[in-house]
């Protein structure tokens, strides 16, 4: 199982460890927690809080995301027998197992694995329900469908796909008691999630992502692929050729077929994503993992309907062997490096002084911090923290700051030296300042350059800063 291939080499950068974080709040505010701010990936810590029994490094947490992955490939061999044939099934299940894109997100401590695996397994469901049309199976369908929505509310649009195929594609229509019962469903486990995800602020959580380019489409198939084009290229070609047979039946001869359901689930999602996000930004990459099964079957069925086997064995063989190589790449650490917390830490912690002081130009990042010094050091040679200012907590414990800059300035008071961990441009405007004020009433004694992470140790000893 190539997700587990190094899995543990690279740091835990921020989103992994505000995972961590969250998974161990004390129960009362991991409720809460999973009502307001951090909603969007309810479903994903639940299940990550019942991990953490195996442990807290980077093997243990990941390993979960790895499994979720891997779980992935035996739905799309299901899904491709079923609508292509059980050539098609293989062949997309080989391809999400080498996949650039799905490995990476494998090896991620976020809910994107558990998020193509539940859509892949509504849209399963979903199948079945149009074939037998039962209360039964549209009850099942609209509850995992619903639960789908806890790994990240961009399952939505596999719903929205869902509802598209069956009003606008599929006939006849199943009994209306049955879907109605199904939705029905569904609405009481979404609705309900809705006022408290507002209140507590997850819409405001992707306040950073920005308006997508008009390229952003086409850079979203070349990462699936690992960032190549040429990969990326031979896939479209493939998956158009899979589909235009198909395209020219319906208009022959107006039959339905089953793999308009899979066209609609990879097209629909990214176009209102990237309509919606030229008013509200939502468009990043990962979060698209939803359609990249859909992609991958188009994929399978392209190759599938090769007129000769040497000619899909050695098709087969070429993306399969393509999609190899960005993995190697990836895996030797040349693409898509993760911020590297677990050195920053290390670092600081093997050269602090009692008076010695740290201050993050962004809050935030005082937790991937967190979890390496309660993980491997404890507070032992810990420098202080000017900025935030909230003491030094366990991991469980959210950093919160209450601070201002002459706070963070009588902070810096006893201080003969202070640590930069420089995350920019990532940074909050307290922070900035507070960096700056450093700066200018110190002299950089040694710096250090690590993935995505500047580390600067400042000598203060000359100046007395006040609180003003």
């Amino acid at each position: 199982m190539l997700g587990f291939v190094r899995i543990g080499s690279q740091s835990m950068w921020l989103d992994e460890t505000l995972s961590v974080r969250t998974a161990r709040l004390p129960l009362p505010d991991f409720f809460n927690a999973l009502h307001g701010f951090d909603s969007n990936m309810a479903g994903y810590y639940v299940l990550l809080r019942g991990w953490l029994v195996f442990g807290d490094s980077e093997t243990a947490v990941r390993a979960l995301s790895a499994i979720l992955g891997a779980a992935v490939v035996p739905l799309l061999y299901l899904l491709g027998r079923q609508l292509c044939g059980r050539r098609a099934g293989v062949v997309a299940g080989l391809l999400w197992a080498v996949n650039p894109f799905a490995l990476r997100y494998a090896q991620e401590t976020r809910a994107y694995s558990l998020l193509a695996l539940m859509s892949c397994l509504a849209t399963l469901l979903f199948l079945h329900a149009l074939h037998r049309g039962t209360v039964r199976s549209w009850l099942l369908y609209g509850v995992v469908a619903g639960l789908a929505t806890y790994a990240h509310f961009f399952a939505l649009f596999v719903v929205l796909t869902h509802l598209a195929y069956l009003l606008a594609v599929h006939r006849p229509l199943p009994p209306p008691r049955a879907v109605l019962t199904g939705f029905g469903a569904m609405a009481l486990l979404i609705v309900p999630r809705v006022p408290g995800a507002i209140r507590g602020g997850a819409f405001k959580a992707i306040a950073w992502i920005p308006v997508p380019y008009l390229t952003a489409p086409g850079g979203l198939i070349a990462e699936f692929f690992g960032g190549s084009v040429a990969l990326a290229l031979v896939a479209l070609g493939l998956a158009a050729y899979g589909l235009w047979p198909r395209m020219t039946q319906v208009r022959a001869t107006r039959s339905i077929r089953q793999m308009g359901l899979v066209e609609l689930w990879a097209l629909l999602p990214p176009i209102v994503v990237f309509i919606v996000s030229q008013a509200k930004p939502l468009w990043v990459a990962r979060y698209l993992i939803v359609i990249l099964p859909a992609v991958l079957l188009l994929v399978a069925a392209g190759l599938a309907r090769l007129p000769r086997r040497g000619l899909f064995y050695g098709a087969t063989g070429l993306l399969v062997a393509g999609s190899g190589l960005m993995v190697a790449l990836w895996y030797a650490g040349s693409a898509y490096p993760k911020d590297d917390w677990r050195s920053v830490t290390a670092t600081v912690l093997s050269a602090s002084q009692p008076s010695d002081a740290i201050v993050f130009d962004a809050s935030h990042y005082r937790t991937p911090f967190n979890y390496y010094l309660d993980r491997d050091h404890g507070l032992v040679n810990a420098p202080y923290s000017a900025y935030p200012d909230a003491r030094w907590r366990r991991l469980g414990a959210p950093v919160v700051s209450s601070a201002s800059l002459p706070d963070a300035m009588r902070a810096l008071g006893r201080a003969h030296r202070v640590w930069l961990p420089i995350s920019q441009p990532d940074t909050d405007p307290l922070g900035e300042q507070v960096v700056r004020y450093v700066m200018a009433h110190g002299r950089i004694e040694r710096s250090w350059s690590f993935e995505n992470v500047k580390l600067l140790l400042v000598n203060t000893s000359r100046s007395s800063p006040s609180g003003g």
